[in-house]
């Protein structure tokens, strides 16, 4: 059952298209929530796939030969920063529901863009963090019997 322990950590640094893959629908998942302005560019959206995706490799290429704890406190970490900015984005949905004038509308929505962004990359972060803990924790539950 070794051979099962880094088998997502293999999978995502040895096809990078699964990476992508798997942000793009986390990321697709994500978009139809309130978090996201419906009117965001293109490039923002592709920006923050290709940030998701690499950062998804890089972690998944340092982090292999981390022990089950690591990664689980590292999915915790992740979740919670995403959930605060998920709050933050809302509240800025909630704050331009109502008349404000130009200055404070721009301000406020490019900040909700930057932290609406952040927080699909902290999702989807916890999500592979959480996918490597539990198959890691797997292997070694099953390696002990």
């Amino acid at each position: 059952m070794k051979k099962l322990e880094n088998t997502f950590e293999v999978v995502l640094s040895a096809v990078p298209s699964v990476a992508l893959g798997f942000v793009t629908a986390w990321y697709d998942l994500l978009r139809d929530t309130a978090l996201v302005r419906p009117d965001i560019p293109n490039l923002v959206s592709n920006m923050a796939i290709a940030i998701g995706a690499l950062l998804t490799v890089f972690l998944v290429l340092i982090g292999r030969e981390w022990p089950p704890g690591y990664k689980a406190v590292l999915g915790k970490r992740s979740l919670t920063v995403g959930v605060i900015l998920a709050l933050c984005c809302y509240g800025f949905r909630l704050f331009l529901s109502y008349p404000r004038n130009r200055f404070v509308q721009g301000v406020v929505t490019n900040v909700w863009d930057l932290f609406a962004w952040v927080c699909i990359v902290a999702f989807i972060l916890a999500v592979t963090f959480a996918s490597m803990y539990a198959l890691s924790s797997w292997a070694k539950d099953a390696e002990e019997e």
